[in-house]
C-alpha cells in the first residue's frame, strides 16, 4: 500500500517533499525508490517545452 500511495501521489504531481512526509521518508529516497517516468508525464514535459506536437 505504501508503494502504491507514494507512486500515485508522485504521478499526480504532488511535490516530493510533501509525498515523502506521508511514509516519513527522506524526499531524495522517495524520488529514487518510487519515482518513475510515465509516458504521459514525458508528453506533458515535451509539450511544455516545445508545444503540443512534441
Amino acid at each position: 500500500m505504501r508503494h502504491t500511495s507514494v507512486s500515485v501521489m508522485l504521478d499526480a504531481g504532488i511535490p516530493p517533499t510533501v509525498v515523502a512526509a506521508w511514509p516519513e521518508h527522506d524526499p531524495r529516497m522517495t524520488v529514487s525508490v518510487y519515482g518513475r517516468t510515465y509516458d504521459d508525464s514525458l508528453k506533458s514535459a515535451g509539450a511544455a517545452l516545445f508545444g503540443p506536437s512534441a
